[in-house]
């Protein structure tokens, strides 16, 4: 299992994606992880499984604009 630490872009939340597979391998596809606060796309891969993603820290928006929701 892959696990990687990303920071959103848009509202600075810090989350943890990881990588899920199944017990057989199977035909790799595109697959997007997204923002849990936000919904803005975070991180994107291939993989025969899927991604899960958990908030690490949500940071504080003190001058900066967080657009909820994504257009």
């Amino acid at each position: 299992m892959i696990s990687i630490e990303v920071k959103c872009k848009n509202c600075n939340t810090r989350s943890i994606v990881e990588e899920n597979k199944l017990l057989f391998a199977e035909e790799k596809k595109m697959e997007v992880a997204y923002c849990l606060e936000c919904e803005e796309k975070i991180y994107e891969n291939q993989t025969d499984g899927w991604f899960t993603v958990k908030v690490a820290q949500v940071a504080k928006l003190e001058n900066e604009d967080c657009t909820f929701p994504m257009p």
